[in-house]
């Protein structure tokens, strides 16, 4: 008798277990094929390595065509914005601004990065074997920073779910990534699709603003802390935000109280970012924008420092 119970609990427990990756492979299917999505589908049990970013990849080279007097650099995080996105090495914001303060301006900007990516590149040697001392750190923050602070993989085709943190004791801990069930939970496309509503729903919520400016700002915190140790001396970090993003008014004030520079676009004359002359077809800031914003930027930084 208990035999014939286990042997139908078992048959019963495959049967589930072919139907729910097979629903699962399917809506993944669906989904892609809607989005254009390449990706191939992979479950993660032990794969640390999806966790963890090579900080020697990321961030792009500037051209370096005049003598910059040995300046000290200015170094830039975000993502794809700070970045460059389908422009040319001297099209970017990061090349525009070298030009302009006449000094080295390094790009340490992750494609699709939130302030986690910032954060994490701040706590590696390897970062600093590559980033000579600076004095002056720019971010460039876009709306969409908020969410994948917040989801553990930026797209939902994506089987990365990478540099997820909580704040403990006020500090930042990563996930813990030798967990493998929860590798694999995170892994399944129907939790990443219900990880991303939930966020969505919880980013709208009025009642979790204070939660969610709290953590964005002590990344900021903890990311100077870092690089003032590193580096020795105190740095002038400034904060662009290139469009509008969620709870402005409390994040920007909790910005400032905690030393930091805002450089809001929108302050600027015709300061919108999605006018029709100032983007790609993919929406991302072309050279117009940058010509037009970069020296508006630099301005502000050089008032900034002179304060």
């Amino acid at each position: 008798m208990n035999q014939k119970i286990f042997r139908i609990i078992f048959i019963n427990f495959i049967i589930f277990f072919i139907i729910f990756f097979t629903a699962d492979d399917l809506i993944y299917r669906y989904d892609a094929s809607r989005r254009d999505w390449t990706n191939p589908k992979k479950y993660i049990i032990n794969n640390p390595y999806v966790h963890l970013l090579d900080v020697d990849k990321y961030g792009r080279n500037t051209p370096i065509d005049f003598d910059f007097n040995n300046k000290l650099p200015v170094v830039v995080f975000g993502c794809s914005y700070a970045y460059g996105q389908n422009l040319n090495d001297n099209q970017t914001f990061t090349y525009k601004l070298s030009k302009i303060l006449k000094r080295p301006v390094i790009n340490r900007a992750v494609m699709a990065g939130s302030f986690q990516h910032m954060y994490y590149q701040s706590t590696k040697h390897s970062f600093y074997k590559r980033v000579p001392d600076s004095d002056e750190v720019i971010y460039i923050m876009i709306q969409d920073h908020t969410r994948r602070m917040l989801v553990y993989t930026f797209y939902v085709n994506l089987n990365t779910f990478l540099l997820h943190y909580s704040i403990k004791n006020n500090k930042l801990v990563m996930d813990n990534y030798k967990n493998y069930l929860y590798n694999f939970l995170k892994s399944l496309y129907l939790c990443k699709l219900i990880n991303h509503k939930w966020v969505e729903y919880y980013i709208k919520n009025d009642k979790n603003a204070d939660k969610i400016t709290d953590l964005e700002v002590i990344y900021f915190i903890k990311t100077r802390e870092n690089l003032e140790k590193h580096w020795k001396h105190k740095i002038n970090f400034s904060v662009v935000i290139y469009g509008y993003i969620n709870n402005e008014a409390l994040f920007k004030e909790k910005l400032a109280k905690n030393g930091f520079n805002v450089i809001d676009i929108k302050d600027f004359k015709d300061g919108i970012e999605n006018q029709e002359r100032m983007v790609l077809n993919d929406k991302h800031p072309n050279e117009t924008a940058w010509d037009y914003f970069t020296p508006l930027i630099a301005e502000k930084l050089k008032l900034n420092v002179n304060q």
